[in-house]
């Protein structure tokens, strides 16, 4: 009886220490993750520090315009992609300012479709996107959530939207 009171003290104090171990681990590789993300990130953008108000307000004219209450120009909406490009290559990695800045170049971008060939889609994902923006500027589960997965998502997403913005300017070349 003692012996096995002895043995079963043994097992649980190896169980701790290999879970100290892991989480240990745990926190090293998710450090090293944050590193590696902060690496994805634009060429030829200059960072420029985020600026709430002109986000929401960039949020409330891209929502009029995808909800057809206003009309924009091709040039707004680049310029407002443009600025959320510099936004989010100023902001750490993960933060809700990232998530809020890709969110928005996003927004744009689909804007930027939709006045080019239509469909409804374009619209419908600029307003997905802007309920992401509005979550991450309001502190929201966009802002906490996700950690430095949701970094990497970001930063990629905003790698793969500049690449979308390229082709968005050929086509609209194209188109005029």
């Amino acid at each position: 009886m003692r012996a096995t009171g002895v043995l079963l003290i043994v097992i649980l104090l190896a169980l701790a220490v290999v879970l100290l171990l892991r989480s240990h681990e745990v926190v090293r590789s998710e450090e090293a993750v944050v590193r590696v993300s902060d690496q994805l990130r634009e060429e030829g953008i200059d960072a420029e520090a985020f600026d709430r108000e002109a986000a929401s307000h960039a949020v409330t004219t891209l929502a009029a315009v995808a909800r057809g209450e206003r009309e924009a120009a091709a040039d707004e909406l680049a310029a407002i992609a443009a600025r959320a490009a510099r936004w989010a290559e100023g902001a750490p990695t993960p933060s809700a300012e990232l998530t809020a800045a890709v969110a928005i170049r996003t927004a744009a971008d689909e804007l930027r479709q939709f006045a080019l060939s239509g469909g409804e889609a374009h619209r419908a994902a600029a307003r997905r996107q802007l309920m992401r923006a509005r979550d991450a500027l309001a502190g929201g589960e966009s802002a906490r959530g996700g950690g430095s997965v949701q970094g990497v998502r970001d930063r990629l997403q905003n790698l793969q939207q500049s690449e979308r913005e390229h082709l968005q300017e050929l086509n609209e070349a194209l188109g005029q």
